[in-house]
């Protein structure tokens, strides 16, 4: 005597495969992968150089906080120092325009010239007159203005990153 089987059950000690199953499984030679994770990206790393230590920590530890690597100097020639042997990619330079041994335009440029994808930011006291503005704008670095808050720092260097990377990105091929 012959057993009917029902259309929808398994004759194997396997589950059945419901329709559900993604549509690969049923296809012969198709390989389910995973796709590829993201590369994480590695934090941006940010020298900060202001000799002022009242102005300095507050200021680094709000880099910190916005997921920044931050390498800090208390004057320009450490600066200079730290921008040549850091074993870390610098990304940005962020200085006191007025220092004492080395001033702040300075060390840009010194830096500019070794690493010429490094975006700068400046930090200068607000100009008193149409002339001191006059030098500060032909020095050619972005400029933040004292006084400022950490967060106003934060979102300054955020727009200097932005623009260093659309410029460069223009003359890549």
């Amino acid at each position: 005597m012959m057993r009917a089987i029902e259309a929808n059950t398994s004759t194997l000690s396997e589950p059945m495969l419901w329709p559900s199953t993604p549509q690969a499984f049923w296809q012969p030679g198709r390989a389910l992968v995973e796709p590829p994770a993201p590369t994480p990206r590695r934090p941006l790393t940010v020298l900060l150089v202001d000799d002022n230590h009242h102005h300095r920590i507050p200021l680094v530890r709000a880099l910190r906080e916005q997921q920044y690597n931050v390498l800090y100097a208390a004057s320009g020639p450490r600066g200079e120092d730290l921008s040549r042997t850091s074993p870390d990619e610098i990304d940005a330079l962020v200085a006191c325009a007025d220092m004492k041994r080395l001033g702040g335009f300075e060390l840009a440029r010194r830096v500019r010239r070794a690493r010429p994808e490094v975006g700068v930011l400046m930090m200068c006291r607000r100009s008193g007159s149409a002339e001191e503005a006059r030098i500060v704008l032909e020095r050619g670095f972005p400029v933040i203005e004292e006084p400022f808050t950490p967060a106003d720092l934060c979102r300054r260097l955020t727009g200097v990153l932005a623009s260093r990377r659309n410029t460069l990105g223009a003359f890549q091929p």
